[in-house]
């Protein structure tokens, strides 16, 4: 009886508030046309990050003292808005120059990690209305510059190597039907080599020679990303890099190799926690 009261107007008007943080944004954005209403550095932090004024919310943040009780919060925003403001100066220089498919990458990666960014969102769809016979014209180029780097590594028996170039000449203009046709062409070699890179990468890593394993690894990958066993051997050993790194106090090599592995699991909680240690422990270091 209880819980269908509840289920009512005037019900829903007593029930308890379930996520406080919330409110607190909600209440900070709407006096957010008053400064003097956000005196909290935090608070106008994620007022600016609401608002997708990165660089304010940054500056907003970085006030935020070691005493404070969000302070490690205000570190993972710190991280988090320093990678936004980077995409968003490449993505914005790329559409400057009219490199579209490097634009749109930039910002559909903006977009996964804030959603609501109108800008992104505008310039994706601008684009998508601008699709011009010169787009076309420049994508088919750009598709036989990597057709012909491919035919170059072919000659040379790098398959690999040419298969990474044959895939991103037909990524560029799937109407590249030779690029096509090369791939299919050279996928027996390519099959045999990756299975011997994946074999050699085992035992480089058996002999700490991770550094090599990784390169061999990453070259299966660029020639076929959904390759599962290449892919988990990679991901394994760039979380064993990372975690050791951490555990010797490296702490910028750890944050370097964890970023190599958010690239492909960005949603790992595990990795978005040993980030946010590092980054904070590496930001305490730097201040001594």
């Amino acid at each position: 009886m209880d819980n269908q009261r509840l289920s009512g107007p005037q019900g829903n008007m007593h029930r308890p508030v379930r996520n406080p943080m919330k409110t607190v944004l909600l209440l900070g954005i709407l006096c957010g046309f008053f400064a003097s209403c956000a005196p909290d550095p935090y608070l106008r932090g994620l007022i600016r990050k609401e608002e997708h004024q990165y660089e304010q919310a940054l500056s907003a943040f970085q006030e935020v003292t070691a005493d404070h009780q969000l302070h490690r919060r205000a570190q993972v925003e710190i991280g988090e808005l320093k990678k936004l403001i980077r995409l968003k100066a490449e993505a914005d220089n790329a559409f400057a120059r009219k490199r579209y498919p490097e634009a749109r990458a930039g910002y559909e990666h903006i977009l996964r990690l804030d959603p609501g960014n109108p800008e992104a969102r505008d310039r994706i769809r601008f684009m998508e209305k601008s699709k011009t016979k010169e787009d076309r014209v420049q994508a088919r180029s750009l598709s036989d510059q990597h057709l012909k780097r491919g035919k170059e590594h072919q000659q040379a028996g790098e398959m690999l190597l040419a298969c990474a170039e044959f895939r991103n000449a037909h990524e560029v203009y799937p109407g590249n039907q030779e690029a096509a046709d090369l791939s299919g062409e050279i996928a027996p070699s390519v099959s045999d080599e990756i299975s011997g890179n994946v074999k050699s990468a085992r035992e480089l890593i058996q002999r700490r020679q991770t550094g090599d394993a990784l390169t061999l690894l990453e070259k299966n990958i660029n020639c076929q990303p959904e390759h599962q066993a290449s892919l988990a051997l990679y991901l394994e050993t760039l979380r064993a890099l990372a975690v050791e790194a951490y555990n010797r106090s490296d702490y910028q090599v750890a944050i370097d190799y964890f970023e190599r592995e958010e690239k492909f699991h960005p949603d790992d909680p595990v990795v978005k926690r040993y980030l946010e240690k590092a980054r904070k422990l590496l930001g305490e270091l730097e201040k001594r």
